[in-house]
């Protein structure tokens, strides 16, 4: 009977799946949870690996709060943030620059109060002193054009990058429809709405749900010749990419982390300016096969920052191709190289 010793204070889970050509394929995943401040530590309260989407509410309204840590493996690395921004020293804003920094990944945010169009002019955001940075605060939503009848593809558009958030036209065209359409909360701030034409790119620090764009896009093709060819294995038009989670700009195909990379979080902590550097760690991964063991190399794929919660996590994957072996893996050890 396979077994699972974790050596490690951190949680460790796996599971046995196909890969796109078909191969059964082992994947274990490490979730190793610190806390942020006073230093940089190992929590006494360890997650554990998320094993499916959890959103903040329904999922086909809400924010994805917390991506599954157990699918195939990515490609790179993603980035993600949960929490708000916070106006310094408790004084209401009307808007605010925000920002996070992890080693050489960048992304900066304009936030604003709640606005709304008025024939054509954006009106003065109202103060605030939190905003959530979640995707119902950023550009996005749904036009249900046809009121008379159910939303449906003959009464209704939507952003595909963001479904559920503010300001998409839509098929509106007058500046007299727009009268009374709320604006996003949160903008790229090279790229700020001036008129009622413009469709931004949402901008976000959460995770990105599979149904949306751009990971939708990477899903494949789900056709009559893929039931008759394919099924059940993943289309041959998949793409890998589609296991990325991170918003865009925090969702890296190529990238790497090591540990030991600054994070930098400006007006999106208790504190207006909050840095730390990523923990460094080196777990290591042994698949006992036949009675020998195997190596395998995990490696960071998600770094998932939740300051307001003191809580800083490190999910390692690693991946063991297992084709036609699985009911001769013994044993799986998960230990620490170094801490």
């Amino acid at each position: 009977m396979l077994q699972l010793e974790n050596e490690t204070p951190f949680s460790v889970d796996m599971m046995v799946t196909q890969s796109k050509d078909g191969r059964d394929t082992l994947v274990v995943a490490i979730k190793a949870t610190f806390d942020i401040l006073p230093e940089v530590r190992i929590s006494e309260n360890q997650r554990p690996v998320q094993m499916g989407d959890e959103y903040f509410a329904d999922p086909e309204a809400s924010s994805l709060k917390y991506p599954s840590d157990i699918l195939l493996p990515k490609p790179g690395v993603d980035i993600v943030y949960i929490g708000n921004a916070l106006a310094p020293n408790e004084q209401p804003v009307r808007s605010l620059m925000a920002g996070i920094t992890v080693g050489g990944i960048e992304k900066r945010l304009q936030i604003f109060g709640d606005r709304t169009w008025n024939d054509g002019t954006i009106s003065k955001p109202q103060p605030f002193l939190s905003m959530p940075i979640i995707y119902e605060h950023a550009f996005g939503g749904v036009h249900h054009f046809r009121e008379d009848l159910a939303l449906g593809p003959d009464s209704a558009v939507y952003e595909a990058k963001n479904p559920i958030g503010k300001g998409f036209a839509g098929q509106r065209k007058k500046k007299s429809e727009f009268n009374g359409l709320t604006l996003p909360n949160i903008e790229q701030p090279d790229a700020l709405i001036q008129h009622v034409t413009d469709q931004p790119e949402p901008c976000c620090l959460a995770a990105v749900p599979p149904m949306w764009s751009p990971r939708k896009g990477f899903a494949g093709t789900y056709d009559e010749l893929w039931q008759k060819k394919r099924a059940p294995l993943l289309p041959d038009d998949f793409d890998q990419r589609f296991f990325q989670v991170g918003a865009a700009g925090l969702s890296h195909p190529q990238a790497t982390i090591e540990g030991g990379e600054l994070v930098g979080l400006h007006n999106l902590a208790p504190e207006p300016e909050m840095e730390f550097c990523l923990p460094i760690c080196r777990p290591r991964i042994q698949v006992k096969l036949d009675g020998t063991y195997r190596e395998v190399d995990p490696v960071i794929e998600t770094v998932l920052i939740e300051p307001f919660e003191n809580a800083l996590c490190l999910v390692w994957k690693g991946v063991f191709d297992c084709e036609r072996q699985v009911s001769r893996v013994e044993r799986i050890q998960v230990a620490l190289q170094s801490l």
